[in-house]
């Protein structure tokens, strides 16, 4: 057994001088053990009371072991830069370029955040190495890194840029200089011009523009051009109809797809897309037509098509009840439904209700589903019973033995562990996490959350005074 193990002893030189256990570790073994020490999330900062300044300060057999780390050196956080008085500000200057010495020719990390003029100006000169960059920073700032990065940053994969008080700020997508950019996270306030010219742009896998309105034609530019696109977050607030004679794109390789739309008719969108490996859909449609009989037929169109096996499924949308439960048939293996909606109704929580039976179990919509969110808009919304509720509710509870608490019977596995109910109006006024039957669910571990419209809307209304 590893306690029954003698602990290691001082090993003793050929001149008779003994070294301590760590020591007789080799350099390569001691040199991992160090890189092991660094954050497991982002990246390592300036302090002395972290990895990997602080393993250089124990003796001087681990500061030689850090000093010959290169790869110890190579990412570095600068923290917030408002919270450091000017001096500290000097220093990480000097820290920045002491840092890059020591990194040597490894390919460098950077994470600023208000940070000093002094330390981007320091950091600008090693650009060509620069793998990782996320940066909040004024306008001037962003200007030297965009002018330096479209000069060449061959190594760049990751950038991710938010202006502080922006002015309207333009980028061309791809950016000249780096050309094996995988993620690209864009804040506010870009005016975003795609430069395609029909090239076939491959190493992109992630783009995030969401809070940089795009047009409907870019939106389609982007899913076309970068066929490795993975994960795709993108509003559509301006611009004209887009143009269908370049007929259906099929992103290949989408996983993640977030679309906000805010005009009528840009739904139509969703009709010129295919995504077979899709897992993850995010849709807002912002806009509300007069005949709330209409819906938003292209988001079950979409889906579909597509037949991917999605898990997670969020959607804001004036969707008919039709159009939900169709969503449903065409999502089976969803684990995750998050659904805003003021035309849920009782036929959409009857559709999700699992069935006893011989040969209904395989008819059951979407069994694999874990969480559960339901919320209803102020406008609109449709009285729900509560009955309905808890009746769908115990269908998919476990419980604690992995039966439904109000059977007996085993017949399919229940995989439910958390519902939230929120401004949802039930016609009896009933308070769903009351209810008997719910207690006891929630006593053998199910997780229920209901948020009563009065009670929502109030907070939501105070925060809003608040704000302003």
């Amino acid at each position: 057994m590893v306690g029954d193990q003698p602990l290691p002893s001082s090993t003793t030189d050929d001149d008779g001088t003994m070294r301590p256990p760590i020591e007789s570790l080799s350099f390569d073994i001691l040199s991992q053990i160090f890189l092991d020490c660094l954050p497991e999330t982002g990246l390592a900062s300036v302090s002395t009371a972290d990895a990997p300044v602080l393993l250089g300060r124990i003796c001087r057999h681990w500061r030689a072991i850090a000093l010959g780390t290169p790869q110890l050196w190579a990412g570095l956080d600068f923290g917030h830069g408002a919270e450091r008085a000017l001096g500290d500000q000097t220093k990480d200057a000097m820290a920045a370029a002491e840092w890059k010495n020591r990194a040597g020719s490894c390919s460098l990390s950077y994470r600023l955040w208000l940070t000093h003029d002094g330390v981007l100006d320091v950091i600008l000169q090693y650009c060509s190495q620069w793998r990782h960059f996320e940066a909040r920073i004024e306008a001037d700032g962003w200007n030297k890194v965009y002018t330096v990065v479209s000069k060449g940053a061959p190594r760049l994969r990751y950038l991710a840029i938010e202006i502080l008080n922006p002015p309207h700020i333009h980028i061309d997508i791809p950016i000249p200089g780096a050309s094996q950019l995988q993620s690209l996270h864009i804040g506010m306030d870009f005016i975003i011009h795609f430069k395609l010219d029909h090239m076939v742009t491959p190493s992109l896998k992630m783009l995030d523009c969401e809070r940089s309105p795009l047009s409907l034609d870019d939106c389609w530019s982007c899913l076309r051009y970068f066929p490795n696109l993975e994960h795709f977050s993108a509003t559509c607030d301006n611009g004209h109809p887009l143009e269908f004679s370049s007929g259906i794109v099929e992103a290949k390789e989408l996983k993640n797809l977030q679309l906000t739309l805010h005009r009528a008719g840009f739904d139509r969108l969703l009709d010129v897309i295919q995504a077979r490996s899709l897992e993850n859909l995010e849709f807002n449609f912002h806009h509300t037509s007069d005949d709330l009989s209409i819906g938003v037929p292209p988001i079950p169109r979409f889906l579909e098509r597509s037949g991917a096996h999605l898990v997670y499924i969020y959607i804001d949308a004036p969707m008919t009840s039709d159009q939900i439960i169709e969503c449903f048939h065409h999502t089976p293996a969803l684990t995750f439904l998050e659904l805003h909606n003021g035309l849920l109704n009782d036929a959409v929580i009857q559709a999700l209700t699992l069935v006893a039976g011989t040969e209904t179990p395989c008819h059951n919509i979407c069994p694999e589903l874990e969480r559960i969110v339901f919320m209803q808009d102020r406008v609109n919304a449709s009285t729900l019973s509560s009955d309905v509720m808890k009746d769908m509710i115990l269908s998919r509870w476990r419980g604690e033995v992995r039966q439904m608490v109000s059977s007996t019977d085993n017949i399919w596995e229940r995989k439910l562990r958390s519902i939230s109910l929120i401004c949802l109006d039930f016609e009896d006024f009933c308070v769903v996490t009351l209810e008997r039957t719910i207690i006891r669910c929630v006593e053998e571990g199910l997780e229920v959350v209901e948020n009563h419209p009065d009670y929502y809307f109030a907070q939501h209304d105070q925060l809003h005074v608040s704000s302003e």
